[in-house]
């Protein structure tokens, strides 16, 4: 017994050495928890979630800006092309919430209508529309352009084109698709996963679809 505890107190010695050899004893005094961060298009700004907040701070470093004071969570920020808007999500549950949207110098921007929305958010190239995860009142979710000027949905993909399950599909993992720089693609990530059951039992493959938007 006395030698099987040695040996424990041993091995806890040599991976607490090694993780001092590695530096992980040394926080890096950089981070501060921002997530879902997102770069201007001029690439010289940061914009992030940050204890609730979006925030805003040069690439470079400095003093970090905050630009909500909404009650609840404020996440999924994504730059205007132009960088003098940013949409996000206010949200109760770091999930599905309320589509916003706020000017660069943190003033709030107002929308024609309320839309829940969810996922990650992207700007067309115009600036003019925003894509996202939508539910509309007494409808299921669907991936849609709002329009800021009118606020109104508009059919983001044919459902013929998607791979494997849509958008929102319950039961699943939430996808998160990439919109490209021309604003007529989505990069798509599939799973073998089926709705309702637990997530692996098909497999653990993926595959990346590019898949075309409506009207481009």
């Amino acid at each position: 017994m006395r030698s099987y505890l040695l040996g424990i107190v041993f091995a806890l010695a040599f991976i607490l050495r090694s993780f001092a050899h590695e530096g992980h004893h040394h926080p890096d005094p950089r981070a501060f928890g921002g997530i879902m961060p997102q770069l201007s298009a001029d690439g010289e700004t940061l914009v992030f979630s940050y204890q609730g907040a979006i925030w805003k701070m040069a690439r470079s470093g400095g003093v970090m800006k905050r630009l909500t004071k909404e009650r609840g969570l404020d996440i999924e920020p994504a730059w205007s092309p132009d960088g003098k808007k940013i949409a996000f999500i206010n949200s109760r549950n770091f999930g599905a919430g309320t589509l916003s949207v706020v000017g660069s110098d943190g003033k709030k921007i107002p929308l024609p209508k309320d839309m829940t929305v969810m996922d990650k958010l992207h700007f067309d190239p115009k600036g003019e529309r925003i894509l996202g995860l939508f539910q509309p009142p007494n409808e299921k979710s669907r991936l849609a352009w709002y329009t800021l000027a009118t606020g109104e949905l508009s059919s983001a993909v044919d459902e013929k084109t998607w791979p494997g399950h849509l958008p929102g599909a319950p039961g699943l993992a939430r996808q998160r698709p990439a919109l490209s720089h021309d604003g007529k693609w989505l990069a798509v990530n599939t799973v073998a996963d089926m709705p309702d059951e637990q997530g692996g039992n098909n497999g653990p493959q993926n595959e990346i679809w590019k898949v075309p938007l409506l009207g481009a």
